[in-house]
């Protein structure tokens, strides 16, 4: 432009007819040297596809198209016309510049083609504008249009990531250009990681597809997310929030592994024809004829069927039947899942187990009718249900005044024993036979468990919402006030432990009521239970130590052998506590020795044992005056005073091994037994105690 600044604006000056071609050669050389620019030159004209012949297919094919007389803007959108026809408007904004720059831009004006002086000159180029065709204000990046003025149903942002729903504008695009986790910045257009509103896109086109790893205390989180053919992954132990809506037309998976299973929480619907999986882990044994551990499952996938768990090679699924009390074995012929049913698991091998479908479970869920038959069978009412989401479920938000306070969960403890554990959402305890922690209302994703209608006549119906979901992060569901007081004793045989909980609350009543929990019996396994009438319970509720300071505890055990009762967590502040073994008449501190080691008998003993909450005074009395103590084999009973009575030693299953009278104030016995724990009695005229000794 220095050396020919000429423009459309100095035609009417022009002093001839040659000078004005000259403008108009102007703006076409220009044009020319952009398009060399951009796509080089060749020396062939003819069959060249070069810069240069792009210009002279676009100049001669415009003389074709523009009108009989045409005046200068008229042969430019010929031009422009030429390369729509040509070209697609390929070379539309290189056309545009070299014209603007001559003063023949959009707002330029023409008047008469066959005039002089009546032009007006304009340099400005034309606008790039989007199509919206949902009308929602943002454009669709793929669909553009280059234009003077805006067209109708056009916009000026490209901010739209689906063009077909208004409510899914501007969004957050996944580019994986550092690699595959979803929290670091660079892997998103922009370097943003999305937050609560933004929106995202997932295509399949780069090659790290995203995959959560939040931890479910700071989920990753998103407003509305699209899947265009990609693959989002959860990974085991994290969590995602998709507050809006999730338009999947790709795969989303959720992991899990021998450590922990991923998390998912959709708010809003769930649209597309892509596939929702989620992943298990179950431990196996036995192969083709399993036989070891089971577990309580359910189905967080619409359109997952039995065929998740493989049941042609040998693998075991079985539902309940509240009105037989049995078992309903499945056939290997796949079948529907229903989201709100739990399920009882038997694997050949370790690994995981996929649900596949259509989509994740979200919305609200109700429940079949929840049955109790009969009004004589001792395990009636006892429904086995599941967790139908892909995230946790707060248990303590389920209302049904038809339905039992408590909630049963199928463990493993740390030996892989088979054994039950209880939660009671009146008093938000939770028993802890499983050996990793007490167990809570809130149910995780793919979990089975048991609730029961609470009388005779009636049935049970609740629904799960979106709103009872977490990614199981809330804590602190473990609360008992000081002044209420609690104890934890469990009874174990060294491999398997059960727990009993006597708790006290101001409004706790006296008979059975919300804050007690029914005993779920296991089999082969030591049991520990408290008895209410005809209730035997594994959580006993109770007003306050004053009115029962006594609470009677049952052992049933498979076999014979040593056992032990461990008070695991006292948290009175003022009243003691006492253990008394009725059988042997013996009395322990639990607060200075917490656990109580004995020897049984199989069988079910109902009233062995004895908590006291209220002090003992004979057993320091009767301490003061008598002392018994071993050496070696040898049992040495010491009386304070020369007095008249009896030695009785026992074996911890109560079986009588010496008996003798006393006859001085110094005894020593020899004791021809095995080695181990004895429990010795010494009655006298004025008193009588117990106290255990220890036989090398």
């Amino acid at each position: 432009m220095s050396v020919n600044p000429q423009t459309y604006g100095n035609l009417a000056t022009s002093a001839n007819i040659h000078q004005k071609g000259e403008i108009w050669c102007d703006a076409v050389w220009d044009m020319s040297w952009l398009l060399m620019d951009d796509f080089g030159f060749s020396s062939d004209p003819t069959l060249g596809t070069a810069g240069n012949n792009i210009a002279i297919r676009l100049v001669l094919t415009g003389m074709k198209l523009q009108p009989c007389s045409p005046g200068f803007l008229d042969s430019r959108d010929g031009i422009l016309a030429a390369d729509a026809l040509l070209y697609g408007s390929a070379h539309k904004a290189l056309i545009w510049q070299a014209f603007a720059r001559r003063g023949m831009g959009c707002s330029a004006a023409q008047g008469s083609a066959n005039a002089i002086g009546d032009e007006t000159e304009a340099f400005d180029e034309p606008e790039t504008y989007y199509l919206d065709a949902d009308d929602d204000g943002f454009g669709n990046p793929s669909s553009v249009q280059l234009a003077c003025s805006q067209p109708f149903g056009y916009v000026t942002n490209a901010d739209d990531c689906d063009d077909s729903d208004n409510q899914f504008g501007p969004c957050i695009m996944w580019t994986g250009t550092t690699n595959s986790i979803w929290e670091t910045g660079t892997n998103w257009l922009g370097n943003v990681i999305p937050n609560e509103i933004d929106d995202v896109l997932i295509s399949s086109i780069p090659t790290n597809q995203p995959h959560i790893s939040s931890a479910p205390g700071s989920p990753a989180v998103c407003n509305n997310l699209k899947i265009q053919s990609g693959i989002l992954t959860v990974n085991s132990g994290k969590a995602l929030t998709i507050n809006g809506k999730t338009i999947n037309d790709g795969t989303i998976l959720i992991k899990a592994d021998a450590t922990g299973i991923g998390s998912l929480i959709t708010n809003g619907t769930i649209t597309g024809a892509g596939v929702a999986q989620m992943e298990q882990y179950l431990t196996g044994s036995g192969g083709a004829t399993p036989n070891g551990l089971f577990y309580y499952v359910s189905n967080p996938v619409e359109g997952a069927t039995t065929a998740t768990f493989n049941l042609a090679i040998g693998n075991k699924l079985w539902y309940a039947n509240e009105m037989t009390q049995g078992y309903v074995q499945l056939s290997t012929t796949p079948s529907a899942m229903p989201a709100t049913v739990g399920y009882v698991a038997r694997m050949g091998a370790t690994g995981v187990v996929t649900f596949s479908g259509s989509k994740f479970n979200t919305g609200s869920y109700t429940t079949a009718e929840l049955d109790r038959t009969g009004t004589t069978e001792v395990n009636r009412g006892y429904n086995l249900m599941g967790n139908p989401y892909p995230s946790t479920v707060n248990w303590n938000m389920v209302v049904d005044p038809n339905l039992e306070t408590s909630i049963w969960f199928r463990v493993h403890n740390l030996s892989n024993s088979m054994t039950f554990d209880t939660y009671n959402t009146q008093s938000g305890i939770g028993t802890n036979n499983n050996g990793n922690g007490d167990v809570s209302g809130f149910i995780a994703p793919t979990q089975g468990f048991w609730v029961r209608v609470k009388l005779d006549g009636y049935q049970g119906q609740f629904d799960f919402t979106n709103a009872m979901r977490s990614h199981g992060t809330l804590a602190g569901i473990y609360k008992v006030a000081a002044e209420e007081g609690m104890i934890r004793i469990a009874l174990s045989d060294g491999t398997v432990s059960d727990e009993q909980i006597v708790m006290f609350n101001p409004s706790a009543q006296s008979g059975y009521e919300d804050f007690d929990s029914q005993k779920f019996w296991s089999s082969n396994v030591p049991q520990l239970y408290s008895n209410l009438a005809e209730d035997t319970l594994t959580i006993n509720g109770l007003n306050n130590p004053l009115s029962t300071p006594t609470v009677d505890l049952g052992v049933k055990v498979p076999a014979q052998g040593d056992y032990t009762l461990n008070a695991t967590s006292i948290t009175f502040t003022e009243t003691p506590v006492h253990l008394e073994d009725r059988m042997l008449g013996f009395f322990q501190d639990l607060n200075v020795n917490p656990v109580y080691a004995f020897t049984s008998d199989a069988g079910n003993i109902g009233d062995r044992f004895v908590l006291h909450f209220s002090t003992i005074t004979a057993i320091s009395e009767a301490e003061n005056n008598i002392n018994v103590f071993s050496i070696t084999n040898a049992l040495h009973v010491n009386l304070s005073n020369a007095e008249t009575g009896t030695i009785t030693v026992l074996d911890m299953s109560g079986r009588t091994v010496h008996n003798q009278a006393i006859n001085s104030d110094r005894t020593v016995i020899n004791l021809n037994t095995a080695a181990g724990i004895y429990v010795v009695q010494v009655e006298t005229s004025a008193q009588t105690i117990t106290q255990k000794i220890s036989i090398q």
